[in-house]
């Protein structure tokens, strides 16, 4: 069946979970890839927080675990984010501050509760 692009085109439509979710499966099982989330460097992953769902490099490691903030974070070895990883968190395109949490009937899309 035909599909019609929204009018920002490619980079409009909604993200893939169940591909994403493929996705990241393949690159652990080459964590030598994996690269820091938070400051988005080329660094190698060291670790990663099943709290901000996000690969952490040496220096991101280090200060996550320095920060009073982040104290309740767990850290694990990029190789074991796999089993212990949350979902990834979409946020709506028309609202960036909000998650993208319900499915519309009417609209057939994800949307997030001020849609």
């Amino acid at each position: 069946s035909d599909h019609i692009l929204p009018s920002s085109g490619v980079v409009g439509l909604i993200h893939n979970t169940n591909l994403s979710k493929r996705v990241e499966k393949l690159s652990i099982n080459n964590t030598s890839a994996l690269t820091c989330g938070v400051c988005q460097s080329t660094a190698q992953a060291v670790s990663f927080c099943l709290s901000c769902n996000q690969y952490l490099c040496t220096l991101c490691d280090e200060s996550h675990k320095r920060m009073s903030m982040f104290k309740t974070h767990t850290l694990v070895p990029p190789e074991k984010a796999e089993q212990t990883s949350r979902p990834p968190v979409y946020k709506c395109p028309k609202h960036p501050d909000e998650e993208l949490k319900v499915y519309c009937i009417k609209c057939e899309e994800v949307i997030c509760r001020d849609c």
